[in-house]
């Protein structure tokens, strides 16, 4: 009995980090859609990059 070591303690690491990079903005349906479209994909891409999103989803 004395000479068990001590369980070990496990941290968790928490699911998600906070991320305080905002949304990009909403996709707007007015005017030239495949412009807006174009956009609002380029901002999704530099937000999924900014915030690790796309890091994320290759694992």
């Amino acid at each position: 009995m004395g000479d068990e070591p001590p369980p070990a303690v496990a941290i968790a690491a928490p699911a998600t980090m906070p991320s305080f990079i905002p949304l990009p903005g909403k996709f707007d349906m007015d005017g030239k859609i495949t412009t807006n479209l174009k956009t609002f994909k380029r901002s999704w891409i530099n937000y999924e990059k900014a915030s690790g999103l796309s890091a994320k989803a290759k694992d």
